[in-house]
């Protein structure tokens, strides 16, 4: 499960299901104030959406991490 926060820190943080306990395994961090107000999840895959930043034409960014050797990566930026 991913859970965001937008405003400051401006964080989204993932938590891991284990019997009836839920862990906080990592904090994925963003570079402006609405970075974690939406994120997707799919199997390994985690897309969080920084709607505050504005680039050439365009509104927004997503970030994608990606699942490698127990942590979260930046896979790629679009």
């Amino acid at each position: 499960m991913v859970v965001g926060e937008a405003g400051y820190p401006q964080q989204a943080y993932v938590y891991v299901e284990s019997g009836s306990t839920w862990s906080l395994t990592d904090t994925l961090v963003g570079a402006n104030t609405l970075f974690g107000q939406h994120v997707a999840v799919y199997d390994d895959t985690i897309v969080v959406a920084n709607t505050g930043l504005t680039i050439s034409s365009s509104k927004g960014h997503a970030y994608v991490y990606k699942l490698i050797s127990g942590a979260y990566c930046h896979h790629c930026c679009c």
